[in-house]
Protein backbone atom coordinates (compact mmCIF):
# COMPACT_ATOMS: atom_id res chain seq x y z
CA UNK A 1 0.00 0.00 0.00
CA UNK A 2 1.68 3.28 -0.72
CA UNK A 3 2.10 6.29 1.59
CA UNK A 4 0.43 8.62 -0.72
CA UNK A 5 -3.35 6.46 0.14
CA UNK A 6 -2.23 5.89 3.66
CA UNK A 7 -1.78 9.89 3.76
CA UNK A 8 -5.22 10.03 2.02
CA UNK A 9 -7.19 7.74 3.73
CA UNK A 10 -5.69 9.64 6.92
CA UNK A 11 -6.92 13.07 6.00
CA UNK A 12 -10.26 11.32 5.16
CA UNK A 13 -10.78 9.99 8.36
CA UNK A 14 -9.71 13.37 9.66
CA UNK A 15 -11.96 14.99 7.80
CA UNK A 16 -14.68 12.83 8.86
CA UNK A 17 -13.88 13.67 12.46
CA UNK A 18 -13.61 17.65 11.82
CA UNK A 19 -17.61 17.77 10.04
CA UNK A 20 -18.54 15.25 12.97
CA UNK A 21 -17.79 17.76 15.34
CA UNK A 22 -19.18 20.71 13.15
CA UNK A 23 -22.42 19.15 12.92
CA UNK A 24 -22.38 18.64 16.88
CA UNK A 25 -21.27 22.08 17.05
CA UNK A 26 -24.27 22.97 15.28
CA UNK A 27 -26.80 20.85 17.31
CA UNK A 28 -25.53 21.87 20.67
CA UNK A 29 -25.73 26.06 19.59
CA UNK A 30 -27.88 26.48 16.84
CA UNK A 31 -30.70 23.87 16.54
CA UNK A 32 -31.06 23.54 20.36
CA UNK A 33 -32.63 25.52 22.38
CA UNK A 34 -30.22 27.52 24.58
CA UNK A 35 -31.21 26.21 28.66
CA UNK A 36 -29.71 27.94 31.70
CA UNK A 37 -27.24 27.01 33.62
CA UNK A 38 -29.33 26.94 36.57
CA UNK A 39 -31.33 24.57 35.24
CA UNK A 40 -28.25 21.83 35.39
CA UNK A 41 -26.95 23.14 38.97
CA UNK A 42 -30.17 23.04 40.79
CA UNK A 43 -30.77 19.87 42.92
CA UNK A 44 -34.39 20.67 42.86
CA UNK A 45 -36.92 18.48 40.86
CA UNK A 46 -37.57 19.74 37.28
CA UNK A 47 -40.43 19.96 35.28
CA UNK A 48 -41.03 20.95 31.19
CA UNK A 49 -43.79 22.52 30.15
CA UNK A 50 -45.11 22.49 26.39
CA UNK A 51 -47.90 22.91 24.32
CA UNK A 52 -49.10 23.59 20.54
CA UNK A 53 -46.05 21.80 19.20
CA UNK A 54 -46.02 21.71 15.35
CA UNK A 55 -43.77 18.59 13.77
CA UNK A 56 -41.11 21.75 13.20
CA UNK A 57 -40.64 21.51 17.17
CA UNK A 58 -40.02 17.99 17.92
CA UNK A 59 -36.26 17.53 17.24
CA UNK A 60 -35.08 20.30 19.29
CA UNK A 61 -38.10 19.28 22.30
CA UNK A 62 -36.03 15.94 22.01
CA UNK A 63 -32.69 17.06 22.03
CA UNK A 64 -33.95 19.33 25.18
CA UNK A 65 -35.57 16.84 27.06
CA UNK A 66 -31.91 14.62 26.64
CA UNK A 67 -30.04 17.26 27.89
CA UNK A 68 -32.11 17.87 30.72
CA UNK A 69 -33.62 14.97 31.76
CA UNK A 70 -36.84 16.28 33.60
CA UNK A 71 -38.89 14.27 36.42
CA UNK A 72 -41.80 15.59 34.54
CA UNK A 73 -42.99 17.07 31.19
CA UNK A 74 -46.62 18.53 30.70
CA UNK A 75 -47.85 19.22 27.07
CA UNK A 76 -51.11 21.44 27.38
CA UNK A 77 -52.43 19.84 24.02
CA UNK A 78 -52.48 20.42 19.81
CA UNK A 79 -49.38 17.28 20.35
CA UNK A 80 -49.03 17.96 16.09
CA UNK A 81 -50.02 21.72 15.54
CA UNK A 82 -49.76 21.75 12.28
CA UNK A 83 -52.69 19.88 11.23
CA UNK A 84 -55.95 21.34 12.62
CA UNK A 85 -57.70 18.27 13.32
CA UNK A 86 -60.43 20.23 14.70
CA UNK A 87 -61.44 21.93 11.09
CA UNK A 88 -60.30 19.69 8.99
CA UNK A 89 -62.19 16.04 9.58
CA UNK A 90 -60.30 14.60 6.38
CA UNK A 91 -56.89 14.77 8.45
CA UNK A 92 -57.71 12.21 10.83
CA UNK A 93 -55.66 9.23 9.51
CA UNK A 94 -52.83 11.94 8.92
CA UNK A 95 -52.39 12.95 12.35
CA UNK A 96 -53.41 9.55 13.62
CA UNK A 97 -50.34 8.80 12.17
CA UNK A 98 -48.20 11.73 13.31
CA UNK A 99 -48.86 11.36 16.60
CA UNK A 100 -48.64 8.06 17.25
CA UNK A 101 -44.65 8.47 15.87
CA UNK A 102 -44.45 11.85 18.13
CA UNK A 103 -45.74 9.57 21.37
CA UNK A 104 -43.55 6.94 20.63
CA UNK A 105 -40.68 8.69 20.50
CA UNK A 106 -41.54 11.21 23.65
CA UNK A 107 -41.83 7.81 25.81
CA UNK A 108 -38.42 7.20 25.17
CA UNK A 109 -37.65 10.17 26.26
CA UNK A 110 -35.12 10.53 30.03
CA UNK A 111 -38.27 11.87 31.43
CA UNK A 112 -39.86 9.92 34.78
CA UNK A 113 -43.45 11.14 34.21
CA UNK A 114 -45.49 12.52 31.46
CA UNK A 115 -49.07 14.30 31.28
CA UNK A 116 -51.07 15.30 27.95
CA UNK A 117 -53.86 17.38 28.06
CA UNK A 118 -55.66 16.51 24.77
CA UNK A 119 -56.25 20.23 22.61
CA UNK A 120 -58.37 21.19 20.09
CA UNK A 121 -56.65 19.85 16.92
CA UNK A 122 -56.50 16.63 19.12
CA UNK A 123 -58.31 13.13 19.36
CA UNK A 124 -58.22 11.87 22.77
CA UNK A 125 -59.19 8.36 22.48
CA UNK A 126 -56.02 8.40 20.00
CA UNK A 127 -53.66 9.48 22.50
CA UNK A 128 -55.36 7.07 25.18
CA UNK A 129 -54.69 4.51 22.97
CA UNK A 130 -51.21 5.30 21.72
CA UNK A 131 -49.89 6.37 25.35
CA UNK A 132 -47.46 3.55 26.77
CA UNK A 133 -46.15 5.47 30.17
CA UNK A 134 -47.98 8.83 29.57
CA UNK A 135 -50.62 10.00 31.32
CA UNK A 136 -53.78 11.68 29.48
CA UNK A 137 -55.71 14.10 31.92
CA UNK A 138 -58.75 15.96 31.58
CA UNK A 139 -59.45 19.20 30.19
CA UNK A 140 -58.63 20.40 33.06
CA UNK A 141 -56.97 18.57 35.93
CA UNK A 142 -54.91 19.47 38.99
CA UNK A 143 -51.22 17.89 39.01
CA UNK A 144 -48.64 18.23 42.60
CA UNK A 145 -45.17 18.92 41.49
CA UNK A 146 -43.09 19.50 44.49
CA UNK A 147 -44.87 21.19 46.94
CA UNK A 148 -46.97 23.48 44.56
CA UNK A 149 -50.52 22.75 43.08
CA UNK A 150 -50.46 22.80 39.13
CA UNK A 151 -53.82 23.61 37.36
CA UNK A 152 -53.65 22.34 33.82
CA UNK A 153 -55.57 22.82 31.20
CA UNK A 154 -55.31 23.56 26.82
CA UNK A 155 -57.13 26.77 26.76
CA UNK A 156 -56.38 29.13 29.58
CA UNK A 157 -59.93 30.26 30.53
CA UNK A 158 -60.42 26.31 31.22
CA UNK A 159 -57.87 26.26 34.09
CA UNK A 160 -58.61 25.20 37.52
CA UNK A 161 -58.89 27.69 40.83
CA UNK A 162 -56.84 27.40 43.74
CA UNK A 163 -53.62 26.13 41.67
CA UNK A 164 -49.87 27.70 42.61
CA UNK A 165 -49.73 27.74 38.72
CA UNK A 166 -51.75 27.35 35.38
CA UNK A 167 -49.60 25.93 32.69
CA UNK A 168 -51.60 26.34 29.47
CA UNK A 169 -51.71 27.16 25.73
CA UNK A 170 -53.60 27.16 23.01
CA UNK A 171 -53.65 31.62 22.87
CA UNK A 172 -52.23 34.25 24.20
CA UNK A 173 -55.60 35.29 25.98
CA UNK A 174 -55.01 35.78 30.46
CA UNK A 175 -56.62 33.13 32.20
CA UNK A 176 -58.64 33.52 35.37
CA UNK A 177 -57.38 35.47 38.39
CA UNK A 178 -57.60 32.04 41.02
CA UNK A 179 -55.87 30.24 38.69
CA UNK A 180 -52.36 30.75 40.00
CA UNK A 181 -49.40 32.34 38.37
CA UNK A 182 -49.49 32.19 34.60
CA UNK A 183 -47.37 30.02 32.76
CA UNK A 184 -47.89 29.57 28.98
CA UNK A 185 -46.89 26.91 26.63
CA UNK A 186 -47.70 28.69 23.91
CA UNK A 187 -45.11 31.65 23.81
CA UNK A 188 -42.05 29.53 24.90
CA UNK A 189 -41.54 26.22 26.55
CA UNK A 190 -41.36 26.49 30.78
CA UNK A 191 -38.66 25.16 32.87
CA UNK A 192 -40.29 24.69 36.33
CA UNK A 193 -38.32 24.05 39.11
CA UNK A 194 -39.24 22.55 42.56
CA UNK A 195 -37.74 25.32 44.64
CA UNK A 196 -40.34 27.58 42.58
CA UNK A 197 -37.85 29.05 39.87
CA UNK A 198 -38.78 29.33 36.50
CA UNK A 199 -36.91 29.59 33.44
CA UNK A 200 -38.77 30.20 29.88
CA UNK A 201 -36.67 29.11 26.68
CA UNK A 202 -37.58 30.01 23.23
CA UNK A 203 -39.22 27.66 20.54
CA UNK A 204 -37.40 26.69 17.50
CA UNK A 205 -37.14 29.78 14.47
CA UNK A 206 -40.03 29.50 12.30
CA UNK A 207 -42.46 27.61 15.21
CA UNK A 208 -45.72 30.04 15.09
CA UNK A 209 -45.24 30.20 11.03
CA UNK A 210 -45.64 26.37 11.23
CA UNK A 211 -48.49 26.38 13.94
CA UNK A 212 -50.53 28.65 11.56
CA UNK A 213 -51.25 31.34 13.83
CA UNK A 214 -50.11 34.90 14.16
CA UNK A 215 -49.94 35.64 17.86
CA UNK A 216 -52.06 38.37 19.03
CA UNK A 217 -51.50 41.28 21.77
CA UNK A 218 -52.90 39.52 25.16
CA UNK A 219 -56.56 41.02 25.87
CA UNK A 220 -55.81 43.85 28.91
Amino acid sequence: MSSSFLSLSLWGRQLTHHVDQLKKHVIDTVLTPPIPAEVFESAADCLVHVSDTPALTYSSLFRLLEKIKPNVLIHTGDLVDQLKLGNHSYLHSLYQEKVECFIRQLERMPVDTIYLVPGNHDDPDILTYTCQRSHVLSGSSLVNFGPFKLGVAHQPQNLPPGADFGLYGHSPDKPPANSGRPLSGLQSINVLLANGNIYSIPYPRGTDVARGIKIRPQKL
